[in-house]
């Protein structure tokens, strides 16, 4: 079986870039050359990046704003765990954000308070948010609506629009005569 050190640099760094964060860090911990291979990676990714993992929000907080300062670009997919407060919070504290991208994350899609609290603690760096968001037609088309004026923002790209009907009322059931 071959050792880190006798295979390709190339062909680590190609397969770490494949992997979640927070599994290049779970390598890291396997041998110091491998660690020097994904300390290197995520040094020069600038980047969180999540797909379908069971990322906490305290992890994600720490992974942003400990582990990896001067993040430029969070990407979070899948991951169920996460509630829209905890990135929020770990948004609030990455003065260099650019681009942010929280898709299918925590229960339901973004509404208008997740988003408003998002966009409140932005920092000015952050060019690209993409979102999935939920739409109350009762409550949130109508003129001078703040979901319609956030979703005006050229920064702010909707993956996935949910439209709720919430004016719809039951049918009476039928009675028994």
């Amino acid at each position: 079986m071959s050792s880190p050190a006798s295979l390709d640099p190339d062909t680590y760094a190609t397969v770490i870039s494949k992997l979640s964060t927070s599994d290049v860090l779970a390598c890291a911990q396997v041998c110091t050359r491998l660690r020097e291979l994904c300390v290197a990676s995520l040094q020069s990714s600038h980047a969180v990046e999540e797909r379908g993992t069971g990322i906490t929000g305290g992890a994600l907080r720490w992974l942003a704003l400990r582990r990896l300062r001067g993040v430029t670009r969070i990407e979070l997919v899948d991951c169920g765990e996460l509630t829209k407060a905890s990135i929020t919070s770990a948004v609030a504290g990455c003065d260099s954000l650019a681009s942010l991208s929280a898709l299918r994350v925590g229960p339901g899609s973004w509404a208008l308070g997740h988003i408003e609290r998002l966009l409140a603690v932005a920092p000015p760096s952050l060019a690209s948010v993409r979102l999935d968001v939920l739409l109350e037609m009762k409550k949130d088309l109508h003129e001078g609506s703040h979901l319609l004026a956030a979703l005006a923002r050229p920064s702010l790209r909707v993956e996935k629009l949910t439209l709720v009907s919430d004016n719809v009322s039951r049918a009476a059931a039928p009675s028994d005569a």
